[in-house]
């Protein structure tokens, strides 16, 4: 009986993990609005998507013990500095409902090195929002607000390189 306990939460483990990891790539179109929803950063301020209108701005839904965003954080640093270098915003959206230590939080930022102020999620509405189901998430959000691609699962480096190219491009 024991076994047949074990297995079963085994294949939901597994499952989780395929949904969580996984590259899927979908675009989203115009429906898609950034959202006007305050939230707090870790430093206390208040924010919201909005406020970034007429930007460029990538969103990323993370949180400290998901071991895919734990993978990419190095890359995520970097490319979240070349953002603001080329004029982008770069939005780290902590998933604090479902991940509550801010200190474990804090030490997560210091061990990659990561300058960011990631605004705390703390009742799930961004996740609900933007319909985040797995992390990592990035969202691609243009100048009008409007979500032009969403990366379910870690953000492949091409992908990054690419979006870099496109708004130097534009500048």
């Amino acid at each position: 009986m024991v076994g047949i306990y074990n297995r079963r939460i085994f294949v939901v483990v597994v499952l989780v993990c395929l949904v969580i990891c996984s590259p899927l790539q979908v675009w989203a179109g115009s429906s898609s609005h950034s959202s006007s929803t305050p939230l707090v950063s870790l430093a206390g301020i208040e924010k919201t998507l909005a406020d970034y209108k007429g930007k460029k701005v990538v969103v990323h839904f993370f949180a400290t013990w998901c071991h895919p965003c734990q993978e990419e954080m190095p890359y995520i640093v970097s490319f979240s500095n070349q953002l603001k270098e080329n004029g982008a915003v770069f939005v780290p959206i902590h998933l604090t409902k479902m991940d509550s230590d801010l200190g474990q939080l804090q030490s997560f930022l210091t061990h990659y090195e990561a300058d960011f102020d990631p605004w705390l999620d703390e009742k799930g509405e961004m996740m609900q929002q933007y319909h985040v189901v797995g992390i990592p998430t990035t969202l691609f959000i243009d100048e009008n607000g409007v979500v032009e691609q969403r990366m379910n699962g870690m953000l492949p480096q091409h992908e990054a390189e690419s979006y870099i190219e496109s708004i130097k491009k534009k500048s």
